[in-house]
C-alpha cells in the first residue's frame, strides 16, 4: 500500500491491484471515497486505527464491488451513494451473493454540496462509466473520478471502460465537466493520482479524444484509429470492443 498526501489532511492509499481509496481526515475522524475490497479495507482500517483514526463516513463513486465491498468492515458509518446504485446492488447482490455482502447506502445523494469532517464535498453526475458513477469534488480543488478515469499504478492510461449500461456521450460530457471544475488534483479510481493541472488536462483529453472518434465512427472504427500514440502505451486495450457494442447500443 503506498500513500500519497495529497493535502496534509487528504490521503490516498493505493494497492498493488490499483486499487484507490482516499481518506479526508479531520480531527481523528475520516470519511473514506470508496473502499476496496476486503482485503484493502481491512489493511487501511488497521492502519487509520493504528494512528487513532476512526472512520465515520463512505462515500461510493459507484456501487461496483470493488468500490463498496470493503465497507462491510465498518460500523456505524454512513454509506453515501446517488439513487442510481439500486441496479447495480439488485445484480451484484444475485451474482455474488456466495462470495460478499453488498450493503446499502444509508444517506442517497444525487447531486449537491454537502459538509461533511469540515470537508465541503460537491456530488456530481457521472454518468460514463456506468450508471451509478458519480463525479466527487472536495474544497472546489480535488477531484474524484471513480472509474471514468483509471490507470495503472505507474502512470500507464486506461482505455475508458464502459459498462453495459455505460454511455459514450454520458462518458464525455462528464470528462467536459471536469475540465470545466479546473481541479488542482484528480484522482482516478485505479492507479496513481496526479498532482499537476498540466497533466490533469492531458490525461482528460487523451480520453475525450478516444470517445471523440467513437462517437464520431457511429461505432465502427478499430482501436489503433482511436489512439494517436503507440498502442503499447495503453493498457486496458480489451474493453475496446465492449465500448463499441455499447455505443452501438446508444444508437438505436
Amino acid at each position: 500500500m503506498k500513500e500519497y498526501n495529497i493535502t496534509n489532511k487528504v490521503k490516498v492509499f493505493l494497492f498493488e491491484n490499483t486499487m484507490v481509496i482516499t481518506s479526508l481526515i479531520n480531527n481523528n475522524k475520516a470519511i473514506l471515497i470508496d473502499c476496496g475490497m476486503m482485503d484493502e479495507a481491512k489493511a487501511l482500517k488497521e492502519k487509520l486505527n493504528k494512528n487513532g483514526i476512526q472512520v465515520v463516513g463512505i462515500i461510493f463513486t459507484h456501487y461496483h464491488p470493488d468500490h463498496v465491498v470493503g465497507a462491510n468492515l465498518f460500523e456505524n458509518v454512513d454509506l453515501i451513494c446517488n439513487s442510481r446504485y439500486e441496479n447495480d446492488y439488485i445484480c451484484f447482490s444475485k451474482e455474488f451473493k456466495n462470495e460478499f455482502n453488498f450493503l446499502k447506502p444509508t444517506k442517497i445523494i444525487d447531486e449537491g454540496e454537502i459538509k461533511l469532517n469540515g470537508f465541503n464535498i460537491k456530488i456530481i453526475n457521472g454518468e460514463g462509466h456506468c450508471k451509478s458513477s458519480s463525479i466527487i469534488l472536495i474544497n472546489n480543488e480535488i477531484i474524484i473520478t471513480g472509474d471514468l478515469m483509471m490507470q495503472t499504478n505507474e502512470g500507464k492510461p486506461c482505455i475508458p471502460g464502459l459498462c453495459s449500461d455505460g454511455s459514450v456521450f454520458s462518458h464525455i460530457r462528464s470528462l467536459e465537466e471536469i475540465i470545466k471544475l479546473n481541479p488542482k488534483y484528480l484522482i482516478m479510481g485505479h492507479g496513481e493520482p496526479i498532482l499537476n493541472k498540466q497533466d490533469i488536462n492531458i490525461e482528460i483529453e487523451k480520453r475525450l479524444d478516444y470517445l471523440y472518434k467513437i462517437k464520431n465512427s457511429n461505432g465502427n472504427i478499430k482501436l489503433e484509429d482511436c489512439i494517436n500514440e503507440n498502442l503499447d502505451e495503453w493498457e486496458l486495450k480489451r474493453a475496446h470492443d465492449l465500448n463499441l457494442n455499447v455505443y452501438r447500443n446508444e444508437l438505436k
